[in-house]
């Protein structure tokens, strides 16, 4: 009688002994395993994999968005006040949810200083070496 896949867990020494065609045999049992293993885990995700709804983030403070951004807690409640980042009342008191905080600064990036400059027609050449000397000077 050939050994099962749980016979050679049990015993791993017997693999020594068995014949090619007894091979083929274990492979099988071990590529059955395997594929229901993967369906368990496609099917039925623990609870470690499953991600938490965006409604259930922690809410962040007004100075937790200031300390984030590195700027001062009165700039965060003017940016607020503006309407430029929406937030959340519990009460009296205004929280941030993490993902809204992550898509005002992504918008930040889009509207920086740098992608609003167009180099026109009319611009100065950049100051290179020749271009700074003064009339009439020789270089060395």
């Amino acid at each position: 009688m050939c050994p099962s896949l749980r016979d050679l867990l049990d015993a791993p020494e017997r693999a020594r002994s068995l014949p090619p065609e007894a091979m083929a045999e274990v492979l099988g049992e071990l590529v059955l395993l395997l594929a229901r293993l993967l369906v368990q885990t496609t099917v039925t995700p623990s609870t470690s994999q499953t991600e938490q709804p965006e409604a259930l983030d922690r809410l962040l403070s007004a100075v937790e968005v200031a300390t984030v951004l590195g700027v001062r807690v009165p700039r965060v409640y003017e940016i607020i006040r503006q309407h430029r980042l929406p937030t959340v009342r519990v009460g009296k008191y205004l929280r941030v949810r993490p993902s809204d905080l992550r898509t005002w600064i992504d918008d930040q990036r889009e509207e920086a200083v740098d992608a609003k400059i167009h180099p026109s027609l009319g611009s100065p050449l950049p100051m290179s070496r020749p271009n700074m000397k003064g009339p009439g000077k020789q270089s060395r």
